[in-house]
């Protein structure tokens, strides 16, 4: 997946991860705790900073668990075969791909209305 580059690393705040996702932050809380291998960092004032990994983990949680059906037990074990023995198969990375373009065009989309909301009461944009 290829994802925004705004001058070298490129980090999210819990609350980016969640819109991404689709998902309250408390449930990104939750994963973090049941799951070992989503541990964003936290920064020097005690936020959490995801990075690409940790992002691509959680939609790969959020995956097995909505869209495959599997219990938390089920999502750790099969989370950890993929990343520690054989690897994402591609017809998930291609609906992760997917599910991640569309949420950005939604994402657009909301963007548009606000503006057009804006514009249609005569506000000015700056």
């Amino acid at each position: 997946m290829q994802w925004p580059r705004a001058g070298g690393s490129i980090y999210f705040r819990i609350g980016q991860v969640a819109e991404i996702l689709g998902v309250e932050t408390h449930v990104l809380r939750y994963w973090e705790k049941e799951f070992p291998e989503l541990a964003p960092r936290k920064n020097r004032h005690g936020q959490r900073i995801y990075t690409e990994e940790d992002v691509r983990i959680a939609m790969l949680i959020k995956y097995l668990l909505y869209e495959e059906g599997y219990t938390i037990e089920g999502a750790r074990k099969k989370l950890r075969q993929w990343i520690h023995e054989s690897g994402v198969p591609e017809n998930v990375q291609a609906h992760l791909k997917t599910e991640l373009v569309a949420e950005r065009l939604k994402h657009i989309k909301d963007k548009l209305a606000r503006l057009l909301q804006l514009l249609d009461r005569g506000t000015p944009l700056d």
